[in-house]
């Protein structure tokens, strides 16, 4: 009558597991379902030990049926959650690595202008050796015509987006033409977190 309460799935397991200790002579612990009267699952964590007559052969089997359902839906999301960090991490690595080998010079700033990254088609783009002289500095600061990326700057502020060109100026001074496209990025509450900007 027992058997006829496990899910159809974990029978043999409990029919095995029990012959099992039978035939070693030890108790059995094995987390299986339940199936209940009104097509419920539950989920239970089941201890049995056998007890034996004088003439060695079994007598009566005393164990525990605890109700452990709440504990394993808990862990089977949490296991989901995990998956779905796990996946959203692998995205974000991709978009890492994407961002880095792109052939734009890609730049994101504070809301102040401040760099806080650049990729490596900026450095080539601009003549620069590595991002350590960069870092830290205002992102206008590296085109020539100051009173163009000021207005730049001050429509990216009211509209959220700009795209145009600018004339930069590489690290030798000499200028060169840029199209540029920035646009504020926002956290997760919509409030402007950062400027992303890429150069063709």
């Amino acid at each position: 009558r027992f058997l006829e309460l496990v899910h159809p799935d974990d029978r043999e397991l409990v029919q095995r597991s029990f012959e099992a200790s039978l035939a070693d002579r030890v108790p059995y612990h094995l987390v299986h379902r339940l199936v209940m009267p009104d097509g419920r699952i539950k989920w239970v964590d089941e201890r049995c030990a056998t007890e034996y007559g004088p003439d060695r052969q079994p007598a009566r089997a005393i164990g525990t049926v605890q109700d452990i359902t709440e504990r394993i839906v808990a862990e089977q999301a949490l296991g989901e959650s995990r998956v779905a960090y796990r996946q959203l991490d692998a995205v974000s690595r991709l978009k890492d690595r994407a961002i880095e080998a792109s052939i734009n010079a890609i730049v994101f700033t504070n809301l102040d202008g401040a760099i806080g990254y650049v990729n490596r088609s900026f450095l080539r783009m601009w003549g620069f050796a590595s991002d350590e002289t960069v870092l830290g500095r205002s992102a206008w600061q590296f085109y020539a015509d100051q009173i163009a990326a000021a207005s730049a700057w001050q429509r990216l502020r009211i509209s959220g987006d700009w795209v145009g060109e600018l004339v930069a100026r590489r690290l030798d001074g000499s200028p060169f033409n840029v199209l540029l496209s920035a646009t504020i990025i926002r956290d997760e509450h919509g409030e402007p977190a950062q400027i992303g900007r890429a150069h063709v």
